[in-house]
């Protein structure tokens, strides 16, 4: 598997902030990280998260394993209903999380932190 060599990473990302191919987010003890992997060979990008400091990759979530991108121009973003969304490199989203925000109206701010505990 090809992760990021790199680790241009932060934290926390709001709603439509888009979050190119080649940046991740990783949680704040270090222990998980968000980004687009290849497996072996393959052009094929998905979205995943991996444990990020073991000597052997280890994906625990994959988003997009049905429709992959095929160029390494990928983005993903949090859009202002809440879902998580991958884009193909233009405007053709790939992916959606299909998820609601509740309590919407008492918190105005859209966004995802990736937790040590993996979850997202």
């Amino acid at each position: 598997m090809r992760l990021p060599r790199f680790s241009n990473s932060s934290r926390f990302y709001y709603e439509d902030q888009p979050v190119r191919d080649g940046k991740t987010i990783v949680s704040s003890g270090n222990t998980f990280e968000l980004g687009f992997f290849s497996l072996g060979n393959s052009k094929n990008r998905y979205l995943g998260i991996w444990y990020k400091n073991v000597s052997i990759c280890t994906v625990v979530w994959v988003a997009n394993r049905d429709i992959p991108n095929t160029i390494k121009l990928g983005m993903f973003k949090v859009s202002s209903d809440g879902n998580l969304e991958i884009f193909n490199g233009g405007d053709t989203m790939v992916w959606s999380s299909n998820s609601t925000v509740s309590g919407r109206i008492n918190n105005p701010a859209v966004g995802v932190q990736l937790l040590d505990s993996g979850n997202l």
